[in-house]
């Protein structure tokens, strides 16, 4: 066992070294840098305007910058020096910059019209610019293989170019000004957006409009592809980030919210793990793609930035400003010492799982990368501190918790705990009640199932201790399965439905749930319902006809939630609606208007004042 301990003693110093931020001369920038997770490393004056695009080579070293002032360089990040440039050729701003898959050509497009594919050594144009646009060209994008070249621009066309000979391969109409322009991964497909809160993606092989995203109200400024290509991400100037399904184009989890004005520019890591947004607010975010939270606090900046781009490593970042400024920052540093220490962490548990130090570790390094886990830790932590035999250890117990904050009664041992945990946070910083409202909303909110009872439904016998998708898909386990698989699709976590999470064996348990079940909706995050009866592809009429209409638990099951989602009896959306609440949709509204009688803003607003009816019933 002594063995066994020096190893996690020995992880125990690394992990610590690792978790803790160090002090320095200039601790103030130090512990900046630690909580926004980037630390500015370089800024220089590369343009005499507005910097208005971005685009890292993938050997990582370079950088090029497109700006107003008609020219495009390119910075050397590690001689900390211009290399190239200005490459000048434009009649009017460069808006828009990438460069090929073999760093050996750089694209712009610009508020000429035009598009000009340079060749980076000679710095030379590989030939006279392209001149099929009639609007500005907002986006330029090479295919993975380097071969073709997207454009999108402000004449509501997409056009695809052999990058080699300069000609038209297809032109693809959007019906609204272009903004961006993206291929996947696998070069197979085409995402376009634009104006009008629309996002396309195409065929690159016939372009055929494959899907049509109805993704925000106002105009899409970005859009980006997730390496592995199942998903899309999209900014809007209605200062969310959304992201996407990119196969049948449903939302995935909540929108990312915290730019107080439109976001400019938007740039994903090569790994997927974190997202880079620059805003008219600003400041430049990052977001965690797992946990669906912004990373640290926002880098602010004294004027408006541009755009931003992730070095292929994902150590850099590179922003442009309206002051004609690169920045660059060192990104993912505290991410990096935070995933080293959580795996040193989990190693020292899996050494000696009885022991405190893999969980003060573990909580140290979630609690640097400010992870709401980091609670689920410390509890651990001082419940093996508590529990041991050796009285030394046990001491340790004092460093995190006084005695006169224990509570007194020990016997919950769960309320124990928790009010420790709370003490502690309480002592060592600030409670910041923001934070925890959004680890419930994240971690606690419930999605609640409305339907039609069928024959044979699952009972709590028939599903305990099982998991969902481990059941045979038949009959209306079918069902239950779909209402998980949806619910988790929104981006939560727990799933309620009335023929299995009441035992309904149980006359208590069942009376209390009924007696609750209005406030359980009310409370929901989402309510789904389930229309078995009506069709893929049904008109307007066919909910005000559905059995589910009928039933006497419809009244509170929809009054109740304040967020609703009708679905037809393949899964799909009602009348293909795919806005995020149907009780803010004008067409089914007005349909359950004239089936129920009842004025649809009565129907959304409806808001019963409990009181005076238990009064009422006394």
């Amino acid at each position: 066992m002594s063995g066994l301990l020096d190893v996690a003693q020995k992880a125990y110093l690394t992990v610590r070294e690792r978790a803790t931020p160090k002090r320095t001369q200039s601790a103030q920038t130090t512990q900046s840098a630690q909580a926004t997770q980037l630390a500015p490393t370089q800024t220089v004056r590369v343009h005499t305007k507005n910097a208005l695009a971005v685009a890292f080579f993938k050997d990582g070293r370079r950088v090029v910058t497109a700006s107003e002032d008609k020219t495009l360089r390119i910075w050397d990040v590690e001689k900390r020096a211009l290399v190239g440039g200005p490459f000048e050729g434009h009649s009017d701003c460069v808006i828009s910059v990438a460069v090929s898959p073999d760093d050996r050509r750089i694209a712009s497009g610009g508020g000429d019209r035009t598009i000009i594919i340079w060749d980076v050594d000679s710095k030379q144009m590989v030939f006279k610019p392209l001149v099929k646009h009639r609007g500005r060209v907002r986006s330029v994008c090479f295919s993975p293989d380097g071969k073709r070249l997207a454009s999108g621009a402000y004449d509501e066309k997409v056009m695809i170019w052999d990058a080699e000979t300069g000609a038209v391969l297809s032109t693809l109409w959007c019906r609204s000004p272009v903004n961006c322009v993206a291929f996947s991964p696998n070069g197979l497909k085409l995402a376009s957006s634009g104006a009008f809160g629309t996002i396309r993606i195409w065929s690159t092989d016939n372009a055929e409009l494959l899907l049509k995203i109805d993704a925000h109200q106002d105009f899409v400024q970005s859009v980006v592809w997730s390496p592995d290509g199942q998903q899309l991400v999209s900014a809007s100037h209605g200062k969310t980030i959304k992201f996407w399904d990119s196969l049948n184009g449903t939302q995935i989890g909540l929108p990312y919210t915290g730019h107080t004005s439109y976001i400019r520019s938007l740039a994903v890591s090569s790994d997927g793990c974190f997202i880079a947004s620059a805003s008219q607010d600003k400041t430049v975010r990052l977001w965690d793609t797992k946990s669906q939270q912004q990373i640290g606090q926002p880098l602010k900046h004294t004027v408006h930035v541009s755009c931003v781009a992730i070095s292929p490593n994902g150590d850099l970042l590179a922003i442009g400003d309206n002051d004609g400024n690169l920045q660059l920052c060192k990104v993912k540093l505290g991410l990096k010492l935070y995933a080293e220490a959580l795996s040193d962490a989990e190693k020292v548990i899996e050494i000696n799982p009885s022991s405190y130090l893999g969980y003060e570790l573990m909580h140290a390094a979630l609690r640097t990368a400010q992870r709401y886990h980091a609670f689920e830790a410390f509890t651990t932590m001082l419940f093996k501190l508590d529990n041991t035999s050796d009285s030394q250890i046990r001491q340790l117990c004092q460093r995190y918790v006084s005695s006169s904050e224990r509570c007194a009664d020990q016997r919950i041992h769960g309320e124990y705990m928790v009010r420790r945990a709370f003490v502690f946070i309480g002592v060592r910083g600030p409670l910041q009640t923001e934070l925890i409202k959004e680890a419930v909303a994240k971690y606690f909110s419930w999605v609640m199932l409305s339907h039609r009872w069928e024959r044979k439904e699952p009972l709590l016998h028939d599903i305990q201790g099982r998991g969902i998708y481990d059941l045979d898909p038949v009959g209306t386990i079918v069902k239950l399965q779909m209402f998980c698989k949806v619910a988790r699709g929104s981006g939560h976590r727990w799933a309620w439905s009335d023929t299995c999470c009441i035992d309904q064996n149980n006359n208590v348990e069942l009376g209390a749930s009924v007696n609750s079940m209005f406030i359980w909706y009310h409370h929901s995050a989402l309510t789904i319902v389930y229309l078995s009866d009506v069709l893929p592809l049904s008109e307007s009429g066919a909910l005000a006809n559905s059995i589910w209409n009928t039933r006497g638990w419809t009244v509170q099951e929809f009054l109740a939630p304040k967020i609703v989602l009708f679905y037809q009896a393949d899964w799909s959306l009602y009348l293909d609606d795919r806005s995020r609440n149907h009780k803010e949709s004008i067409s089914i509204m007005s349909e359950l208007e004239r089936s129920t009688g009842i004025n649809a803003r009565a129907l959304v607003a409806f808001r019963p004042g409990m009181r005076d009816a238990r009064e009422k019933l006394q």
